[in-house]
């Protein structure tokens, strides 16, 4: 039986990294609702880390980096201005193997039909080498039309 409540699909986008963004291919995400991301990082000297941004397109060529909102502190009688930002993440490995560790469940945005990861080496050391796997799921229903 097909599970229509999951894709998983191998997002690698190279086996080294590099000191700019590296992106996997695109990904339909239109009929799902939530992504995590499998991510296996290697570093390759002491210091190293990744990081990592998710991006969101209607036509697979203009694409919308997921931002992160804070809110201003209210006060009685004056305006307030709230921050909205790019978001990216930063994995720093804790050892000399491979480590394996679990981003998500995240919201998809609903507005897009393809997604994208985009990773780069943000480490103190030399380039490590990053695999991403992600798995898509919607939210179940009762019943099935």
């Amino acid at each position: 039986m097909t599970d229509v409540f999951r894709k998983i699909q191998e997002m690698r986008p190279t086996a080294v990294l590099t000191a700019e963004y590296v992106f996997t291919s695109s990904l339909t995400c239109l009929e799902f609702d939530y992504y995590s991301l499998l991510i296996d990082y290697e570093r390759d000297a002491v210091g190293g880390g990744v990081t990592w941004k998710v991006e969101f397109s209607l036509d697979g060529t203009i694409w919308y980096q997921g931002s992160l909102y804070e809110a201003d502190t209210l006060a009685a009688g004056s305006d307030a201005t709230a921050g909205v930002q790019k978001e990216e993440f930063t994995y720093v490995s804790t050892g000399a193997d491979q480590e394996f560790f679990v981003f998500g469940p995240r919201e998809i945005n609903q507005f897009a039909k393809y997604m994208r990861v985009g990773v780069i080496e943000s480490g103190q050391g030399k380039v490590g080498d990053c695999g991403v796997t992600a798995v898509l799921t919607r939210r179940k229903q009762a019943a099935m039309n």
